[in-house]
Formats: C-alpha cells, sequence, structure tokens
C-alpha cells in the first residue's frame, strides 16, 4: 500500500478561517520571547501606578480634595453607614442598607483616615486602581516584552476612569472588584500554562495564586456577590484540568488554598455579625432583599439597558474574546483548554451582570478588566507589525521618548477632558453648586436653631448626593434613604419614612417631591433648587 509519509494535516476550524483572512503576525516578523518579570521590575511598576492612580483619580473621583464634597450616591450611603458606625450604630439594624459588611469596613477606615472628608476613600480607591494596573501588567507580560506591556496597561484607566463608566465620581463597589477581576484572569492563564507544563513556575507560586484568588473572592462575597458563579466555574474547570494532569495531590493543596483565601475575610466579617447579634438582619438585608431588588428596574431608564448592554457590554467582551483567539494562535501561552477558560470568564460575567437588568453606566466597570486582553492583542499586532514596517521600525528605534511623551499627553488631555465635565459639581476652582448652597442653608439655620448636636436629616423618596456630608452628620434613622424600590420592601421604607415626618422626628427632610408639608405641616420649604428643579430640603420648626 503506497502512503506519503509525514503528510501534513489539512486545517480546519477556526484556525483555518483565522489563517485565510491573513492575519498571522509571524509573517510580518518574530517578537522576542517575554520574560516573567522579577521582583525589582514589579517593584519598580507599582509606584508608577499608583502615582497615575493619585493624578487621575484627584480629578475624576470626587472624594478627591479637589472636590469640596463628593456627589456620588452609593459612595454617599456606603460613608454615612460607616460614619454612623463609628457614632455607635450597627448596619442592618440601626441603619439599613443593602450591601455587604466589608464595603462598610473599608469605609470605615477611610473615615478613620481622613473624619468628616472623603479623602480616604480617594486614596484607597487609589491603591484599588493601581492595584489593578499592577495585575493587568502583570497579564500583558505574559505575552509581551516590559515596554510594550506598559504601554497595553497605561490605556487601561483611561477607559475605566475617564470615559462615562466613571461619570457617577467613583466608589461604587464594581470600581473595588476590578483588581479583583483582573487578578483572576491573570491567575487563571498562569495556572492553567502551569497544569498543562507550559510554565516553570513551582507549586509554591500556584498555590499562592489560588489563596491570592480565594481571598479576593472573600472580599467579593461580601460586597457583592455577583461574579461569584463566573469565577467558580471558571476556577472549578482549572482545578478538574490540574486533577488530571497533575495528581489529586496538587489538586487538592490548590483547592484547600482557594478555600483558604477565602477564610479570613469571611471569619472577620462573621465574628463582628456574631458579635453584634446581626447575623439575622445581615440576611435580609442581603440576602433577603436583594433577592427582590435585582431584576427590578429601580426607575433608571430602563429603555437605556439594551443599548448600553451592546456598547458597553457585548462588543467589548467580543473584542477580548476575539484577542484570547488571537493571542493563542501567535504566543501558544493559551493553550485551547486554557483559551476556552478564559473566554468563559467574560461571558460568565456578562451573563451574570446582565441579569440584574441595570441601566447604570458604572455597572459596567466589571468589564473592564476584560479590555487589557484586547489591549494586549492589539500592542503585539502592532509591534510585531514594527518588524517588517520601515516606518514603524524607524519609530520603534528612535521614538521611545516619543512614545512615552504621547502616553503622557493622551493621560493627562483624557483626565483633564474627562474631569471638567463634572467641576461644576463642587470643585474647588467652582463657584458653590446647588447642593452646597442647599447643604450651607441648612447648616446655617441649624446654627441658628438647632440644640448644637449633629442634625438628623433623611431623604424621602430620595437618596443621599451630598447632604450629610455638607452638614457634617451622620445617619439617626434606620431608613435614612429610599433605595428606589417598589415592592414590599418599598412600601415597608416608604411608610416607616412617613413616620419620622409625621412624628418631626427628623431635623431636616431632603427631597424630590414638595410633599412633606402636606404629611407635617411642622416642616417648611428650606430650599429649593432652582436649577434642576427637584432639590427640596424642608426643616423641622424650632422647638421651645
Amino acid at each position: 500500500m503506497n502512503t506519503v509519509p509525514n503528510q501534513p494535516k489539512p486545517l480546519r476550524g477556526l484556525r483555518s478561517l483565522y489563517l485565510r483572512i491573513n492575519l498571522r503576525i509571524s509573517d510580518y516578523g518574530s517578537l522576542p520571547s517575554p520574560k516573567e518579570p522579577g521582583r525589582k521590575e514589579l517593584l519598580t511598576v507599582f509606584p508608577l501606578f499608583l502615582a497615575i492612580s493619585l493624578f487621575i483619580l484627584f480629578f475624576n473621583s470626587t472624594h478627591s480634595p479637589f472636590y469640596r464634597y463628593s456627589f456620588s450616591q452609593d459612595a454617599n450611603i456606603y460613608m454615612d453607614i460607616a460614619r454612623a458606625m463609628r457614632h455607635g450604630a450597627l448596619p442592618y439594624r440601626d441603619v439599613f442598607d443593602h450591601k455587604g459588611i466589608w464595603v462598610y469596613f473599608i469605609n470605615y477606615l477611610g473615615d478613620l483616615l481622613f473624619p468628616n472628608a472623603m479623602t480616604g476613600i480617594y486614596m484607597i480607591l487609589s491603591v484599588s486602581c493601581a492595584t489593578f494596573m499592577f495585575y493587568a501588567y502583570r497579564f500583558s507580560r505574559l505575552f509581551l516584552p516590559n515596554r510594550p506591556a506598559l504601554i497595553a496597561t497605561l490605556f487601561l484607566p483611561i477607559i475605566s476612569h475617564t470615559g462615562i463608566l466613571y461619570t457617577n465620581g467613583g466608589g461604587s463597589i464594581e470600581e473595588y472588584q476590578m483588581p479583583i477581576i483582573m487578578a483572576c484572569l491573570y491567575y487563571l492563564t498562569v495556572i492553567f500554562r502551569y497544569a498543562e507544563g507550559n510554565s516553570t513556575g513551582s507549586r509554591r507560586r500556584i498555590y499562592w495564586g489560588f489563596f491570592a484568588v480565594g481571598f479576593g473572592c472573600g472580599l467579593i462575597l461580601w460586597m457583592k456577590p455577583t461574579p461569584i458563579p463566573a469565577i467558580a466555574v471558571s476556577y472549578m474547570f482549572l482545578l478538574f484540568v490540574l486533577f488530571r494532569r497533575k495528581g489529586i495531590r496538587e489538586a487538592t493543596v490548590a483547592m484547600f488554598s482557594l478555600i483558604g483565601g477565602g477564610i479570613p475575610v469571611s471569619i472577620t466579617c462573621l465574628l463582628y455579625l456574631l458579635n453584634n447579634g446581626l447575623i439575622s438582619e445581615m440576611w435580609s438585608a442581603y440576602i433577603v432583599f436583594n433577592a427582590s431588588y435585582t431584576g427590578m428596574d429601580h426607575g433608571i431608564q430602563p429603555e437605556l439597558f439594551l443599548p448600553l448592554t451592546i456598547y458597553l457590554g457585548v462588543i467589548p467582551l467580543s473584542l477580548a474574546v476575539a484577542g484570547i483567539m488571537f493571542l493563542r494562535v501567535e504566543t501558544k501561552v493559551f493553550s485551547k483548554i486554557g483559551a476556552l477558560a478564559a473566554a468563559f470568564f467574560p461571558v460568565g460575567v456578562f451573563i451574570l451582570q446582565s441579569m440584574a437588568r441595570r441601566s447604570l453606566l458604572y455597572y459596567f466597570l466589571v468589564f473592564v478588566p476584560f479590555s487589557a486582553i484586547t489591549l494586549t492583542a492589539v500592542v503585539f499586532y502592532l509591534l510585531a507589525k514594527s518588524e517588517r514596517s520601515p516606518v514603524l521600525g524607524r519609530l520603534r528605534g528612535h521614538g521611545k521618548a516619543l512614545v512615552a511623551t504621547a502616553i503622557a499627553l493622551v493621560l493627562i488631555v483624557a483626565t483633564a477632558g474627562s474631569a471638567i465635565d463634572r467641576w461644576d459639581k463642587g470643585a474647588v476652582v467652582m463657584p458653590k453648586s446647588e447642593m452646597e448652597r442647599c447643604g450651607a442653608i441648612a447648616a446655617e439655620y441649624w446654627k441658628a436653631e438647632g440644640d448644637g448636636t449633629p442634625p438628623s436629616v433623611v431623604c424621602f423618596f430620595s437618596s443621599d448626593l451630598g447632604i450629610n456630608q455638607l452638614l457634617s452628620t451622620y445617619p439617626q434613622h434606620r431608613y435614612f434613604y429610599y433605595p428606589g424600590v417598589s415592592d414590599e420592601h418599598g412600601k415597608e421604607i416608604r411608610l416607616e419614612q412617613e413616620s419620622y415626618i409625621r412624628a418631626a422626628t427628623a431635623d431636616f427632610i431632603f427631597s424630590y417631591y414638595d410633599t412633606v408639608e402636606r404629611i407635617n405641616p411642622e416642616y417648611r420649604l428650606l430650599f429649593f433648587g432652582p436649577e434642576t428643579g427637584y432639590i427640596y430640603i424642608y426643616a423641622r420648626e424650632a422647638r421651645e
């Protein structure tokens, strides 16, 4: 029988299609294999990322000293809870919100660092952003030399912190989760390489990676657990591969490392809750309330959900998946199974986030870490192209300073351009905003008519947009704000707030509606916002 030895197999599937459209990088030149970044390199880049984060957030985060107050709704509520805790109140029981306890611990720390200001949160968010960039850089270094990886990384904060995703001024839970999701993507890629024998990493480092992921998942669990199922499925798949390739011992130790990482966070939270007898209250707010809260439109323009999901979710994540395919073909860093797991991760997060059907822009921040894949692929492509292009080659050879200058200018212009849009809301270089005038009038009234104690404020059918911060107070009623729900929980909160008004127990009522005087004529209108037409603040008449 005649046979042709060593006959190449025909190309099939996605790889065949990929090669047919002539995008193969190796046709243009070869790149030097990236080396694992050493400790010195990592210790050098983190201070750089921290300095960039401090700069960008100084102008874009309303928690920084550049702003006289923060107008971020969620961030103010989290800080309200933390300040109430510092004055002896208990979350879930004495003051109500439906987020995880770790969010309030973060804000408690921020208030300890800088009492009566949001500067502590600015510092924490800067470290969070720097950590996000740090893990993005480590991910890019799996595919690129150090300078190109740095270029790919420096464009990430432009996407996350200088665009429309950051219009709320920062401080959302999604912002805190960004570095964790980025770290999970990095370790997922690294450990898959180890499991399949494509990496020389030590077992100790792999176990540490599992521990770090477990610690991050513990933080997410006690803040807002939406991404947890996607992370869990990806890492269970990884553990299965580790078991198949490395054996039961390594897989078992890795699994316990993963679980062990989440234990310190969970024990801290549980001890606090148990010590204060808050388990049932936490369950009612964090589990039961959120179960009904998820999926409601909350009055936030549900018609925007689909277009925002397409432009800020589907398109960026499709580019990320395409980047995984591209890098898989060109670098072999992703194995077939590893690429599948890496692609499932963003898709899983997208599905879970979409189930909430929210049209709030900051919800989409959790997708930004996956842009690191796209940027890495783009920089890889351009760098390889420069090997054959005379023009790009000359720029590459003589333009290191030019590239660094260009990136710095882009960061400065993007930061300034996005910050200017929110300067009218409390920036030190601008006149007082409407909310500040509202707070100033209330503060003057309390100075004349109050008893010297911090005033109590209830946000009736509204949320705190900075009024508690401007009045240097903290929540003194359980339902001090209205979270915007329309079910039985919403009815309970509305009736409780109406009881505060009827009993005249609150000193000030902040509202979007002019109905307070109808409930109790003891309150009189103190301020009406002429610019927006929705800020009302009522003051209780002075008592003899």
